[in-house]
C-alpha cells in the first residue's frame, strides 16, 4: 500500500515540476491564446489555381506563428506561408494551427472544381436605362461579352467577361471597375468598354451629365380638395382635412360655416352639428381667399339606437403585446396613458352597461411581432377558433389579414355606433379596398400627433455643446439649410467611432418632404409625387451629407440601431413609441441618468414653420378577430362586442372633454413629459396638432426592408441617380396604391 502512495506522490510531484517548466516562456508571463483566424480564403477555386492566405492567432500580443497543412493533399496543398494550390476535384480542408499552442487550429473548406472553358469574344454590348443624370450622383452601366450563352456541342461556358472600362474625360464623370459612373461635372463624356481577352472588342456610350435640377415651385394655390364624412348625425362632432393645390404649396387655410345654426367649425375644421339640415364648410386658402371649397354635410336627426345587448358575464378579451399591456389597460398601476381616470370610469360603466368584463391579455408566446403574429391570426380565424375578441395590431397589416378574412369589416358597425369619431386619414389608412377594419379610439384631444422624427441623446447633445435642435424648431429655424450646417457640426465635433445619426436614411427622407407638405404617395389624388422639386432636393440634401466622414452609424430599424442604443450617435430617424419602451429604447438605455429629446424632421426653406406638416401612414390600431363566434354566449353578435369596445372610447372621450378642467395643451404637454426629458422637445412635439397632418403611407404601402428602404439607400447612401431609381420603383408604388385605395377613389 505505502508503495503505491509512494508512486502517487512522485507522479503528482512529476506532472507538477512538467507544468512549470516551461522552455518557450523566458522568464515571461505567457499569452493565454482564444484562437487562430484565417484571412482571404476563397470558397471555390479552379484545378491549377493558386491563392495566398493568410492566419493570425488572437489576442494580438500572441506568437504569431502558425503551422499550415492540408487534410486532402490530392485536391489541394498549402506551403509553409499559406499559399493554396488547387491539383483535383473535390473539397479540400486547409488547416492553419498556432504554433505555441496547437490545440487551436482553425480549418477552411475549398471546392476545387475543373477550370471552365471559354469560347473566343466575339464582341461586347453596353446595357443601361439611363442616359442621362446629375452631378454627383451614380448610375451602374452593365457589358456582356458575346457568346454569353453556353456551347451544348463543345461544352464550353461562353466567352470570359472580364473587360475594362474608360472614360473620355474624367472631369465630367468617372467609371469604375464594376462599370459604375459618377458625374463630376456638367458636360457630354463617352464611356468606352474592351474586352480583356481580345482589346479590338470595344463599345462605347455617350452620357449627359446634367446640373441638379430644382424645378418650378408652385407660389399660387389652384384649388382645394376636402375629405371627411358627408352624413352626420345631430349632435356630434367630425374633422374634415383639406389639400391645397398643387403639391408643395402652403396647406395653410381658413374654415367657415355659412350656416352656424345648423354646424360650426374651428381653426382646425372640425365641424360640430347642432341641428338636422345641409350644413356647408367653407375653406379657403390662406395664400388667396378667393381660392376655397363648399364642403356639404347633410346633418340628420340623432338616431335612437336599440337598447344594449347584455353579454351574459362574458370576457371581452383584448389581446396587446406582452411588454405593452400597460398602454391598454388603465387598473394597471403603471398605465401610461393620459385618460386614466376617464377611461377606468368608462371601463366600469362598459362593464355595467353590457354586464361583461373587459379583460387585457398578452399574446402567446408563439407569436411575436411580425410576420409570425400575421400567420397565428390568420390561422386562429381559418380554423374558427381566434383567442380573442380585439387585438392590436398594425395598419401595415392589413392586405394580409383583410385578404385571409382574418379580420371583422366594420364598416356597418361604425356607420351605426361610431359618432364619426376617426379622423379622415386615421380611417383612410384603415381602410383596405374601401372596406373599414379598425375600431376607433375617439375623438378627444390631447395626444400626440407626430409618429415619426428625430430623437437624441441630451447627454451627448450636452456634452458636445451643441445648440438645442428642437429650440432651433420652436424658433423657426428649423430649415433644409440650418438642418444641412448643423449635422455638419456635429461631424466636425465627433470623436473617433462616433457618428451623427443612426437609422434608415428612407425614414428622413420621407420625414423631410412630409415636412414641405408633400406626400410622395398621395392615394386622396391617386398619384406619386417622386419627381416633385422638393423630394428632388431632399433626396441631394441627404445624399451630400451621407457622404461625410462620421455621419452615418447603423443603418438599420427599430432596436437593431446599435449605435444609437450604445450611445456612439447623437440622432436616431425612429418612432415616437419607441422612446421608453423596454424592447426598443429602455429608459436606462444609457444608464440611470438617461435623458431623451425629440426635433421634427427639417422644413424647406421657403416654407414657414407654421406651414410645416408631420405625415401619417398608419400605425398601431385595434381590430376585431374573426372566428371568435364560438366563444360568444348565445345570441351575441360580432355587433354586439364591438358597439361594447366602441363605447368604451366613446365614453372616455365624454368624459374627458366634459370635464371643466380639460385643457388639451396640459394633456398633450403631460403625455410628452412621460417619454421626453428636454423641456424644448415637449413644446417642440407639442406644436403639431390634427390640421397639421398629411397621410402619406409611401414607408408602409409596400414591406420597406424590400422597397423604400434599399431604395432610398441606393440614392443616399450609394448615391445613384435619383430619377433612374425612382422610376424603376414607380410601377410598383402606383400599382400597390390602386389595389389597396382605388376602391376609395
Amino acid at each position: 500500500m505505502k508503495k503505491w502512495i509512494a508512486f502517487l506522490l512522485i507522479l503528482v510531484l512529476g506532472l507538477a515540476l512538467y507544468g512549470c517548466d516551461d522552455p518557450d516562456n523566458n522568464g515571461e508571463d505567457k499569452v493565454n491564446i482564444t484562437g487562430v483566424v484565417i484571412e482571404g480564403n476563397p470558397t471555390q477555386m479552379e484545378v491549377g489555381e493558386t491563392k495566398q492566405l493568410t492566419a493570425r492567432v488572437e489576442p494580438e500580443n500572441a506568437p504569431q506563428e502558425v503551422v499550415w497543412s492540408s487534410k486532402n493533399e490530392e485536391i489541394a496543398t498549402v506551403d509553409e506561408t499559406g499559399l493554396v494550390t488547387a491539383v483535383g476535384e473535390g473539397l479540400a480542408e486547409i488547416v492553419a494551427t498556432s504554433k505555441s499552442n496547437n490545440r487551436h487550429s482553425r480549418t477552411v473548406t475549398i471546392q476545387v472544381v475543373k477550370p471552365i472553358v471559354y469560347d473566343d469574344p466575339t464582341g461586347v454590348e453596353i446595357s443601361t436605362s439611363v442616359l442621362e443624370f446629375e452631378v454627383g450622383s451614380r448610375i451602374n452601366l452593365k457589358a456582356t461579352v458575346f457568346p454569353n450563352e453556353p456551347n451544348e456541342e463543345t461544352g464550353t461556358a461562353g466567352a470570359r467577361q472580364d473587360v475594362l472600362w474608360e472614360s473620355s474625360d474624367e472631369n465630367i464623370a468617372t467609371v469604375e471597375a464594376n462599370g459604375r459612373v459618377t458625374g463630376v461635372a456638367v458636360g457630354e463624356v463617352t464611356i468606352t468598354v474592351k474586352v480583356v481577352a481580345n482589346p479590338e472588342l470595344t463599345d462605347s456610350i455617350t452620357l449627359l451629365v446634367k446640373e441638379p435640377t430644382e424645378g418650378d415651385l408652385p407660389d399660387q394655390p389652384t384649388g382645394i380638395i376636402v375629405f371627411g364624412d358627408t352624413e352626420v348625425e345631430e349632435g356630434v362632432k367630425v374633422t374634415l382635412n383639406a389639400i391645397v393645390l398643387p403639391s408643395g404649396i402652403s396647406q395653410n387655410v381658413v374654415w367657415s360655416s355659412e350656416d352656424p345654426q345648423i354646424a360650426t367649425v374651428d381653426d382646425r375644421g372640425i365641424v360640430t352639428t347642432l341641428a338636422p339640415g345641409k350644413a356647408r364648410i367653407k375653406v379657403a386658402s390662406t395664400l388667396d381667399l378667393n381660392v376655397f371649397r363648399i364642403y356639404e354635410i347633410d346633418v340628420k336627426p340623432a338616431v335612437v339606437l336599440p337598447d344594449r345587448k347584455n353579454l351574459q358575464g362574458y370576457t371581452i378579451k383584448i389581446m396587446a403585446a406582452g411588454h405593452a399591456l400597460n398602454e391598454h389597460d388603465p387598473k394597471l398601476d403603471d398605465y401610461i396613458g393620459n385618460d386614466r381616470t376617464a377611461k377606468l370610469a368608462a371601463w366600469e360603466e362598459v362593464e355595467a352597461l353590457y354586464n361583461a368584463t373587459l379583460e387585457v391579455v398578452p399574446f402567446p408566446e408563439n407569436a411575436p411581432w411580425g410576420q409570425p403574429r400575421i400567420d397565428y391570426l390568420i390561422a386562429q380565424a381559418n380554423i374558427g377558433q381566434a383567442e380573442t375578441d380585439i387585438f392590436v395590431s398594425t395598419t401595415d397589416w392589413l392586405d394580409q389579414l383583410a385578404g385571409a378574412n382574418a379580420v371583422v369589416d366594420v364598416s356597418e358597425y361604425y356607420a351605426k355606433y361610431g359618432k364619426n369619431s376617426m379622423s379622415p386619414y386615421v380611417r383612410s389608412a384603415s381602410s383596405y379596398r374601401g372596406k373599414l377594419y379598425a375600431m376607433t379610439t375617439g375623438n378627444a384631444g390631447g395626444g400626440i400627433i407626430p409618429y415619426h422624427g428625430l430623437f437624441y441623446n441630451v447627454n451627448m447633445l450636452e456634452e458636445l455643446d451643441l445648440d438645442n435642435p428642437a429650440k432651433l424648431f420652436n424658433e423657426g429655424k428649423w430649415t433644409w439649410t440650418k438642418f444641412d450646417e448643423y449635422m455638419r457640426e456635429v461631424a466636425s465635433v465627433l470623436d473617433e467611432g462616433k457618428s451623427v445619426i443612426a437609422g434608415q436614411p428612407s425614414g428622413l427622407f420621407y420625414g423631410m418632404v412630409s415636412a414641405a407638405g408633400v406626400a410622395l404617395v398621395d392615394p386622396t389624388n391617386m398619384r406619386l409625387n417622386f419627381t416633385h422639386p422638393y423630394a428632388t432636393q431632399a433626396a441631394r440634401l441627404l445624399r451630400d451629407l451621407y457622404a461625410i466622414e462620421n455621419m452615418a452609424g447603423t443603418i438599420a430599424w427599430d432596436q437593431n440601431m446599435t449605435s444609437f442604443n450604445e450611445g456612439d450617435s447623437l440622432f436616431a430617424i425612429a418612432e415616437y413609441w419607441f422612446v421608453k419602451t423596454d424592447n426598443r429604447f429602455p429608459a436606462d438605455m444609457w444608464g440611470e441618468n438617461t435623458r431623451f429629446g425629440y426635433v421634427p424632421f427639417p422644413h424647406p426653406d421657403k416654407v414657414d414653420k407654421s406651414e410645416t406638416r408631420v405625415s401619417y401612414q398608419g400605425g398601431a390600431i385595434y381590430q376585431m378577430q374573426a372566428g371568435r363566434e364560438h366563444a360568444y354566449p348565445a345570441g351575441v353578435t360580432s355587433e354586439d362586442i364591438y358597439r361594447a369596445f366602441t363605447d368604451l372610447f366613446l365614453i372616455t372621450s365624454d368624459k374627458i372633454l366634459s370635464d371643466p378642467e380639460y385643457d388639451e395643451e396640459v394633456l398633450a404637454r403631460r403625455a410628452a413629459a412621460s417619454r421626453l426629458d428636454d423641456p424644448e422637445s415637449i413644446t417642440a412635439i407639442t406644436f403639431f396638432k390634427g390640421n397639421q397632418v398629411i397621410w402619406d403611407p409611401f414607408y408602409s404601402i409596400l414591406p420597406s426592408w424590400s422597397h423604400a428602404g434599399p431604395m432610398i439607400n441606393r440614392i443616399v447612401v450609394n448615391a445613384e441617380d435619383y430619377n433612374s431609381v425612382m422610376s424603376e420603383f414607380a410601377p410598383v408604388f402606383q400599382s400597390r396604391m390602386q389595389d389597396l385605395y382605388g376602391a376609395q377613389g
